[in-house]
């Protein structure tokens, strides 16, 4: 799990640094076979697989309304590319 945990940092693209530094192991089965790895920041899902382009929509406190499109992003796939190289053997 260590070996997951280290890849996915790795591939983990970076601005703050909170997605990065919240990846861990979240639980280990108790003869130490198999387990699970995550984070808990809210966004991580969209980092991994994107987002799809959309509109956004702010009310203003004057009543205005503005509509702002966002065009969506491809995911990074950071946990995805780790689980595949752990599968494949590799490290």
């Amino acid at each position: 799990m260590n070996k997951f945990v280290a890849l996915a940092k790795g591939y983990c693209p970076v601005k703050t640094g909170t997605l990065r530094k919240s990846i861990r192991i979240l639980s280990i089965s108790k003869k130490g076979y198999a387990g699970e790895a995550g984070t808990d920041v809210s966004y991580a899902p969209i980092v991994e697989f994107g987002a799809r382009p959309h509109e956004i929509v702010r009310h203003m406190k004057d009543g205005r309304i503005q509509t702002l499109y966002h065009p969506g992003f491809e995911g990074k796939y950071f946990m995805t590319k780790a689980a595949a190289i752990l599968k494949r053997g590799g490290i």
